[in-house]
């Protein structure tokens, strides 16, 4: 598949290959997760009669431990 001039990762390098997408991945997808779980409880406070948190962040969760 390759030539002889081609450089193979080493275990080490590859753990590092491993640790910055897996960095990346979850710097990307936890924000949206957040989101996504804001909205899902909104929609179930919202169903069952409670007041929504549509504010900033501190000011939900604060509202959600009252």
């Amino acid at each position: 598949m390759g030539t002889e001039d081609e450089q193979q990762l080493t275990v080490a390098g590859r753990a590092q290959a491993a640790a910055g997408a897996a960095f990346v991945a979850a710097a990307i997808v936890n924000p949206l997760d957040v989101i996504k779980t804001r909205i899902q409880a909104q929609a179930m406070a919202a169903a069952s009669g409670q007041a929504t948190c549509t504010a900033s962040s501190f000011k939900c969760t604060s509202t959600l431990y009252e």
